[in-house]
């Protein structure tokens, strides 16, 4: 195989994993949406096979990076910043954007979940009479601190 026939064949395999990464990360972004979903009505068996299917994309999305990498080595390029094809370039950017949304998505996901779990957190603590980090106000407009010894409801 001439050396051009084999820059050929590595543009090739390179077009087809950007192409597998757009996929994965359409797929993530999917994923991703059904996780907001799962949270916001408090689906704990939705957002568990939401976890476990992220999980498993995510491995696929670093699999499929791992190769992009390989392939640009084996062109004699650091990184995608030095694709000089346009039709290659506009693929690697488009999956730049997808990776960022994924990531802003993912990052709002557990905002919410971190919002939840706080929430859940300061209800326990106010039932069962515990020191919780939620200020509370008494009758008469004070804050206080401390859920211990105030009453749930006055007759």
């Amino acid at each position: 195989m001439s050396s051009a026939q084999a820059i050929a064949t590595l543009h090739s395999v390179l077009q087809h994993v950007l192409e597998q990464l757009h996929d994965a990360c359409q797929q993530l972004r999917q994923t991703l949406e059904a996780e907001t979903d799962a949270i916001s009505h408090r689906d704990l068996d939705a957002l568990t096979r939401c976890g476990e299917t992220k999980k498993a994309q995510l491995q696929a999305v670093e699999a499929l990076d791992a190769q992009r990498q390989q392939t640009l080595t084996q062109l004699g390029w650091s990184d995608s910043s030095e694709l000089n094809d346009a039709s290659l370039n506009k693929l690697w950017q488009t999956v730049l954007t997808q990776l960022q949304s994924c990531q802003d998505a993912n990052e709002v996901n557990g905002a919410l979940l971190r919002h939840q779990q706080d929430t859940v957190q300061k209800t326990l603590a106010i039932m069962s009479g515990g020191n919780g980090p939620a200020t509370l106000y008494q009758a008469d407009g004070k804050a206080s601190h401390s859920a211990n010894n105030l009453p749930i409801a006055k007759a």
